[in-house]
């Protein structure tokens, strides 16, 4: 934590403001730019651990027992306590300011209040913040709603394969989302400015080499509607494969700059997350038990 003293008329409080900072990205070392990357962050983190700055320490036995006093860290019996029942220890994690002995060794920095991103619904209203929790992706931008995930259950028409008979053919591996998703936010799958007509197909139209993150790697996928088919198609046997019945695709589509378009997972049935993800698959399809949302 940085210490960071602030003045009022009576005296000088210190209060302790803990900012947490993570990120995902899949590097390639042999390009030139990704090694550019790797060196801005670790010159980021040399920063932070910077002695020379007061605001980081090495870790000595009188500065542990200044951050066990002010409950800054919990100690090993508080944790062993914690570990036997549903309260959490305190110390640190709680998110709350505390008031530090001005004793400790902590420069004060000046530094700029965490952002607050409101969430909104469909209706342009603030909302509770999804039980995901961990990505604030819809935010109000230039007066309108971004869009940046896609959820809906999967069904027999995307994962089967058709008919298992000897000879038979597989199904083509196509993952079908309903024309009404699509027409919902339109932008999220770049439709139509994205797309280009297939001149073998009058009206058909392709988005082709879409680059999909999904497991361990990147999969090219082909989206495609046309007027005689009810439906938007998502082509790819990776994701046909890594689904079941019952299960939720979920894709979140990426910022530019990414060597890939969309994040990719599936939620299987009887996992933990399954309920909270079901939960945001708020919108019904006529005549089918298939659920969607966005978020």
């Amino acid at each position: 934590p940085n210490a960071v003293r602030q003045k009022d008329q009576r005296s000088i409080v210190a209060r302790a403001v803990t900012y947490e900072a993570n990120i995902h990205l899949s590097l390639d070392l042999r390009r030139i730019d990704d090694v550019g990357v790797v060196a801005s962050i670790e010159r980021m983190l040399d920063e932070w651990s910077d002695t020379k700055l007061g605001t980081a320490h090495v870790l000595d036995q009188d500065l542990l027992n200044s951050l066990l006093s002010c409950e800054l860290v919990a100690s090993e019996a508080d944790l062993a306590r914690a570990s036997k029942s549903t309260s959490v220890a305190s110390g640190g994690g709680d998110g709350k300011n505390r008031q530090l002995p001005v004793n400790l060794p902590f420069s004060a920095r000046p530094v700029p209040r965490a952002p607050i991103v409101p969430l909104l619904s469909h209706g342009g209203e603030k909302s509770t913040p999804s039980l995901l929790g961990t990505t604030e992706t819809i935010v109000q931008q230039r007066g309108l709603l971004r869009i940046s995930n896609f959820v809906m259950t999967l069904q027999k028409t995307d994962v089967g394969i058709g008919q298992v008979s000897q000879n038979a053919s597989r199904r083509s591996p196509e993952i079908f989302i309903p024309l009404s998703a699509r027409n919902l936010h339109p932008e999220f799958w770049e439709w139509p400015h994205g797309f280009i007509e297939d001149a073998s197909r009058p009206g058909k139209r392709d988005r082709v080499g879409v680059r999909v993150h999904l497991g361990s790697g990147v999969v090219d996928i082909n989206m495609m509607t046309w007027p005689v088919k009810h439906d938007f198609r998502l082509r790819s046997e990776a994701l046909r494969s890594a689904g079941s019945v019952g299960d939720i695709l979920h894709l979140e589509k990426v910022g530019p700059g990414m060597e890939f378009d969309y994040f990719a997972q599936v939620i299987s049935v009887g996992t933990s997350q399954h309920p909270e993800y079901h939960s945001l698959c708020t919108e019904k399809v006529r005549n089918s038990q298939k659920r969607y949302g966005y978020f």
